[in-house]
């Protein structure tokens, strides 16, 4: 390559260098009028009042994005009860569709286009748009339950269950760090020693039919305690078993569903490193609701 090619290509190269850099900048001092405005005080005071003047009991809300916290503190407590986590605003994260199935009505707040995925998952769960209001820079759509719902809930069902290999006061219910964010579930410790170990939990006389949702992950002290190794929970109901794998130091939170016709459900853990193990653990049933919402053993 003569000294003149080279001098060209080294032209064009620092040419497309500049450029990008310009777009970059371009890029930077435009993005900011394209995203949509993060509401004030005043707006997220509206989207209550909105909420509060329907507000029904069994109701949920959900604020959407997750991380915008200055608009949660608006509505953990609009019916005048506690502002507890989990028991009128639903904060996981990442957001949990399948969750928010206990509910016959989900208030969606949703601020700097934010929103329109979790809206998406509840139609496919059977909601449907019950109102929709644009207040501006939050929006509040109300989804409205079809048929199919929450009928059993392992986390509130753990007085029924019959645990073996490990001492029952290893398992509690808590809510923890996992898969990113705070989780309503069932705790699992004690899985230690060398080799392989297993704990078994049963539940009988389960009433409902529809398909179990089986979740678990590492807490986050398990999830940085290498040694651990993998994890194992294998579901059996009737004729049907499923299983899902929890890699070692994994901070996700892994799945698994089972068709289910009623009757024993039984999980069978298993975590074969040498190290402390704790396990976060929940399921539900979701299926066809009851005529008389009484029956429907979620609390």
């Amino acid at each position: 390559m003569d000294e003149k090619t080279r001098r060209i290509r080294t032209l064009r190269a620092a040419g497309a260098v500049t450029l990008a850099l310009a777009l970059l900048a371009v890029w930077l001092l435009v993005r900011p009028a394209l995203q949509a405005p993060a509401p004030r005080a005043e707006d997220w005071a509206a989207a209550a009042a909105r909420i509060k003047a329907e507000l029904s009991p069994g109701d949920l809300i959900r604020v959407e994005p997750f991380w915008s916290t200055g608009g949660r503190i608006w509505f953990g407590d609009l019916d005048g009860g506690p502002a507890k986590a989990f028991r009128l605003l639903d904060v996981h994260e990442p957001a949990d569709p399948p969750w928010l199935t206990r509910a016959p009505r989900v208030w969606v707040v949703g601020a700097m286009d934010y929103g329109e995925a979790l809206l998406e998952d509840l139609e496919d769960l059977g909601y449907s748009v019950g109102a929709d209001d644009d207040l501006g820079r939050v929006r509040v759509v109300r989804m409205d339950r079809g048929a199919e719902g929450l009928r059993w809930e392992m986390v509130a069902d753990l007085r029924h269950a019959e645990i073996s290999s490990v001492e029952r006061r290893s398992v509690r219910r808590r809510v923890r760090r996992v898969a990113g964010g705070p989780r309503d579930c069932l705790i699992l410790g004690d899985l230690k020693g060398e080799g392989p170990s297993v704990a078994a939990l049963r539940w009988e006389g389960i009433d409902g039919q529809g398909i179990l949702w089986i979740r678990a992950g590492n807490t986050m002290d398990s999830a940085r305690n290498r040694s651990a190794g993998d994890l194992t929970v294998t579901a059996r109901a009737g004729s049907e078993e499923a299983a899902l794998t929890v890699s070692e130091g994994s901070y996700s939170l892994e799945s698994l569903q089972l068709p289910f016709e009623g009757g024993a459900l039984e999980l069978e853990v298993r975590c074969d490193g040498g190290g402390l193990h704790e396990v976060c653990l929940d399921g539900l049933l979701i299926g066809p609701i009851p005529a008389s919402p009484g029956s429907v053993p979620i609390s």
